[in-house]
């Protein structure tokens, strides 16, 4: 088991309700990761052949106020930097700060671009706002020459008006050669329902792995410095450490690690209340593909209406057993 990718929460502010978002139904207490945490997380991932590190979580990382000291320092220890946003909170300073601290790819969740729809499903009337910060951020990079990556993460249902989103978005920013457009329908987190999303629960009686590869992949930090088992565990209810009292070595090959790995595998029978028993990425005996054709493909219009190359990443992936992990987005 390698360790690829270490996701840090710094803070739970967030200023949008997103109906897709956990945030939207149960406020978290007011909490941000002390610097003491946060260089203790870096210090102690140096040995790691990581991929990247994630500012993210169920939050806004530009409400930071230690956001840009926080990239500086992972960057100084030579960890590329992927921070996920939804650009709200994105000035032009702040981006200015963000590019020359040294972030590698800005992840900007950016669902529609119909005010009203915007201010239905998040909560905010910051649109306007929001697609100047995009825009600002495209120019500086395209200006810089720089090999900063900018993702649009375009959320949705997969029916008729998740492609007219899709389109509306692609043509706004069609000018810039920067922007990589990411296509995700929506789903429950780890089966917990969220306001205006209809799929109907289901519960794995048996599991076999996470599609996703997160319990051997990734180690998750919320502010309180508390490592968790997955960013599917909103209240971090699955501790695993303590970066107050452990090392991430001592996490990361810790018994606690150990036994939700074996039960999230299968090597062992889970609790009937494990959260992977209700979780979307979760393997089962079920055929993986089949159980995405039930709960997506079978009422998505993407492909039919946008062409395959613009649907979401499902239709160019056959099956788990056959490609790896399959990435999703959920925030």
């Amino acid at each position: 088991m390698t360790l690829k990718y270490v996701q840090i929460e710094t803070t739970t502010v967030c200023n949008q309700r997103c109906y897709f978002c956990p945030v939207s139904l149960e406020k978290r207490a007011l909490e941000k990761m002390s610097m003491a945490i946060f260089d203790k997380i870096v210090d102690g991932i140096r040995g790691y052949p990581l991929e990247n590190v994630h500012i993210s979580g169920f939050n806004e990382p530009t409400y930071d106020k230690q956001f840009v000291d926080r990239v500086a320092r992972l960057n100084q220890a030579g960890f590329k930097v992927l921070i996920t946003t939804n650009a709200s909170g994105l000035k032009p300073a702040l981006t200015m700060d963000l590019l020359k601290a040294g972030v590698t790819t800005f992840v900007i969740n950016l669902s529609t671009l119909d005010e009203t729809q915007y201010y239905q499903t998040r909560g905010t009337h910051d649109l306007k706002r929001v697609i100047s910060h995009i825009q600002f951020l495209l120019a500086e990079v395209e200006k810089q020459n720089d090999k900063t990556e900018v993702k649009l993460l375009i959320v949705g249902h997969l029916d008729k008006q998740h492609s007219l989103n899709i389109q509306q978005v692609m043509t706004a920013f069609s000018d810039s050669t920067v922007p990589d457009f990411v296509i995700s329908p929506l789903s429950d987190f780890a089966g917990k329902p969220t306001e205006m999303l209809s799929k109907t629960p289901f519960y794995h009686k048996t599991l076999r792995g996470c599609a996703t590869g997160r319990q051997n992949q990734w180690l998750h930090f919320v502010p309180s410095g508390e490592a968790i088992l997955c960013c599917q565990d909103y209240l971090g209810h699955y501790k695993i450490g303590l970066m107050a009292q452990n090392t991430a070595a001592e996490i990361e090959q810790g018994e606690q690690l150990r036994q939700f790995r074996r039960w999230v595998s299968g090597e062992e029978s889970a609790p009937e209340d494990f959260i992977c028993r209700t979780c979307v990425f979760a393997l089962s005996d079920e055929p993986y593909a089949e159980k995405l054709e039930k709960l997506f493909c079978q009422c998505c219009v993407l492909a039919d209406e946008l062409g395959i190359e613009n649907a979401c990443q499902r239709c160019v992936i056959s099956a788990y057993t056959k490609v790896g992990p399959i990435v999703f987005q959920t925030s």
